[in-house]
């Protein structure tokens, strides 16, 4: 039930949005909180990334996956990351990932075998 009702626990599975900083001459159309660079040269900027989690351990980090398949460790405590909303899953659907696949099992091993090799 919390799952779905507001909890703001993240679980293997779930969609997740990342504010990425970036930084750059022309900032496109996905750019929020735009704010020129002191010289004038260029831009600072946010974009909202879109992923899924692939996996959880026991300390405070999780696995997220891209939807091209790019994997990244982040720390679960960050405070630039949240779960997304209904309304992005739906807006957003082509920007987000599909659901956990068959290869993520590979993930959990790695995942897995490197959390016990750090002694948790």
């Amino acid at each position: 039930m919390g799952r779905f009702f507001g909890s703001t626990s993240i679980c293997v599975g779930d969609r997740v949005v990342f504010r990425l900083t970036r930084h750059a001459a022309r900032p496109g159309v996905a750019a929020r909180n735009v704010t020129p660079s002191e010289k004038g040269e260029g831009y600072s900027y946010v974009v909202n990334k879109f992923w899924v989690v692939v996996a959880t351990n026991k300390s405070t980090s999780i696995l997220v996956r891209t939807r091209r398949g790019k994997v990244f460790e982040i720390d679960r405590t960050d405070s630039r990351l949240r779960r997304a909303s209904w309304l992005e899953c739906l807006f957003a659907r082509s920007r987000l990932p599909e659901a956990v696949i068959q290869e993520d099992q590979d993930l959990l091993m790695y995942f897995d075998n490197a959390a016990l090799m750090q002694g948790e």
